[in-house]
């Protein structure tokens, strides 16, 4: 492979990480070692499991949300059935009821008018929709009620009345049927959230390997997929990483560069990205995306693409735990120990 060629190479963050945990580990698993099946089929199991349960997440939280959507309506119909059962029953009095229709209604344009005077405010955009939203079902429910007040001519009709209220009473049941569904999703999202230390943000991405989509950085020569993509309240995205094996104090100076690799891939696809997580057990880290990081993360590519042009790669360590630890330690001829 001619140098122009090998400097286009696209590295993967998973080469860089092995390649500065130890050169030679790297080398033997892509020249001579590629299938070290049990290694390799536990870790693909664990992070599979971590998919699993972070995309159950974004599942349960998309179904609470189809929940909630008929909760309102459901909930606003079965009042407005109620009124218009109690003004067909035969004890109706429009006089008596006129005043406080009015003011209901009065009630109902305030709110609406408020969350009007909340959307002008509000500099979150993607917020608009929702105060939209809100803002024209406070109006129609100001309407009707304002309408209920001249009912007059209405007859009054005591069966139809009682189907109404019947109905009414089946809307409320299935609407608190769904707020508790909705509210069960909601409780056992919020207990993973927990689990994985990412309460307050948006899931947007999650690695199920292939199934999954690889984000590629021509710009750097990179490519990668971070174990999961979050949100933050800022708009920020961010990489996470979760790590199986040994629990360290402090992040290994390896998986720095490999979540500096994802920061990298994450802010040529979203923007801006301050960093991303590092996460040990219930550990979590956040490692800063800086330009110390982006120049080591950039040296480190040079020194593998140099390995992989000269076709021939060392160990870079003397620590005997590194070697205890290594997949590829039963085939390595610079083993220590």
């Amino acid at each position: 492979m001619n140098k122009n060629k090998l400097n286009k190479k696209i590295i993967s963050a998973g080469d860089l990480e092995s390649f500065t945990y130890c050169p030679l580990s790297l080398w033997l698993k892509k020249k001579r070692y590629r299938q070290n099946r049990k290694y390799t089929k536990r870790g693909i199991l664990l992070h599979r499991k971590i998919a699993e349960n972070v995309d159950n997440i974004r599942k349960m939280e998309k179904k609470a949300h189809t929940f909630e959507q008929y909760i309102l309506p459901l909930s606003i119909g079965a009042s407005i059935i109620a009124i218009i059962a109690i003004i067909f029953h035969p004890s109706w009095n429009v006089n008596k009821w006129r005043n406080i229709f009015i003011i209901l209604s009065l009630i109902w344009l305030f709110h609406s008018s408020f969350f009007f005077y909340r959307a002008e405010r509000e500099k979150d955009k993607s917020l608009q929709p929702k105060y939209e939203m809100v803002i024209l079902i406070s109006a129609m429910i100001s309407i009707l009620i304002a309408l209920f007040s001249f009912t007059e001519f209405l007859p009054s009709v005591k069966t139809f009345s009682r189907i109404l209220v019947i109905l009414s009473l089946g809307w409320l049941v299935f609407a608190n049927i769904f707020f508790y569904i909705s509210s069960m999703y909601l409780v056992e999202s919020l207990l993973k959230r927990k689990k994985y230390n990412i309460e307050k943000c948006v899931i947007d991405y999650v690695d199920f390997g292939k199934s999954s989509s690889l984000l590629v950085s021509e710009k750097h020569g990179l490519k990668g997929r971070p174990d999961y993509i979050i949100t933050d309240k800022e708009g920020r995205h961010m990489p996470v990483e979760v790590k199986t094996g040994v629990k360290p104090r402090y992040p290994y100076f390896s998986h720095i560069v490999q979540i500096g690799v994802y920061s990298l891939l994450v802010e040529d696809l979203y923007g801006h990205c301050p960093g991303g997580f590092l996460r040990y057990g219930n550990k979590m880290f956040f490692i800063r995306l800086n330009e110390k990081l982006r120049v080591t993360i950039k040296e480190v590519r040079s020194r593998l693409l140099k390995g992989l042009q000269r076709d021939i790669m060392h160990r870079n360590h003397a620590r005997k735990g590194k070697c205890k630890n290594c997949s590829m330690r039963e085939h390595c001829p610079e083993k220590l120990g």
